[in-house]
């Protein structure tokens, strides 16, 4: 497999010795493991051209709604050859929260994005987050929600990333669309995107608590994540469930099961709660349990 970053850097290989070829800018961020995964999947000695469109639609529409968009990379197989994502811009924490339950393959436009963490400049964001890359590249940014009725809060988990707390009970429908913290790469008149979104609320029945992740450890049986509040919300608490204030957590820790790389469906999860810090640990949804 050859990598090629920029055009003018050609990978030292002759075509022969290649089955695939996976081309993207050298502004983005790639999850090698995951890339392999789903690439494998592929016959290689086949036409397959493997990629996704911009979630801008500016961008296809300059570019072409049927191309795989090449900033965030794409790839051919060698059978392909020998006959011939993400494009966003500023905040992207609203996006990587609501990530689908798939691969993160690679993020574009990196050096142009705010820093995935409160407090990090970008290089240093990069390190951060590869700390859980290293451990389980399968489970980046994959969401996972559940419901703490106790307390009426739904938990929305972005493994490796964030963790959020809404102060009332919302369906997975709803939290699967991206908070819309960022802008697109082509301004002009809405709409701008390939996939619904939702906005920024300053409602406290709406706006999450944010938890990013701080730190990993692999334990029996499976991975440890920890997350931390790294600002307050500054709002009063949402009357309408309750007046139950989720403020005093300061921290949360998430467990996952060690799974395959492959195959995984959507997970649901338990949550305990005591003074300052929760824990939640993933698992397989039940029937009885609605997950559209």
């Amino acid at each position: 497999m050859c990598f090629v970053y920029d055009i003018a850097k050609v990978c030292d290989l002759t075509l022969s010795k290649m089955n695939r070829y996976v081309t993207g800018d050298d502004d983005s961020l790639f999850f090698v493991d995951n890339l392999v995964d789903v690439l494998s999947k592929y016959d290689h000695t086949r036409q397959h051209y493997i990629g996704i469109n911009s979630e801008t639609i500016k961008s296809n529409v300059y570019f072409d709604f049927n191309m795989g968009f090449g900033g965030g990379g794409y790839a051919l197989s060698y059978a392909l050859v020998e006959a011939l994502v993400v494009d966003l811009y500023g905040d992207i924490s609203g996006f990587l929260s609501s990530h689908p339950t798939a691969p993160l393959v690679s993020l574009h436009h990196f050096d142009t994005v705010t820093p995935l963490f409160p407090g990090m400049d970008r290089p240093g964001s990069v390190i951060h987050i590869m700390q859980a890359a290293n451990v389980d590249q399968s489970r980046m940014l994959q969401q996972s929600i559940c419901h703490f009725r106790a307390s009426n809060w739904t938990f929305s988990v972005s493994w490796g990333y964030t963790v959020h707390i809404y102060e009332n009970i919302f369906p997975r429908s709803h939290l699967k669309l991206p908070i819309e913290t960022f802008r697109p790469w082509y301004g002009g008149r809405p709409p701008f995107y390939m996939f619904n979104t939702r906005p920024v609320s300053r409602d406290p029945c709406e706006a999450p608590h944010w938890f990013f992740f701080d730190s990993i450890e692999q334990v029996s049986g499976g991975v440890v994540t920890s997350y931390t509040r790294k600002f307050i919300r500054n709002m009063t608490s949402c009357s309408f469930s309750g007046n139950i204030s989720a403020d005093p957590l300061a921290s949360i820790q998430v467990f996952s099961p060690k799974t395959p790389r492959q195959g995984r469906e959507v997970e649901c999860c338990d949550v305990k709660y005591e003074g300052d810090a929760a824990s939640i640990r993933l698992r397989d949804c039940r029937r009885d349990e609605i997950i559209a």
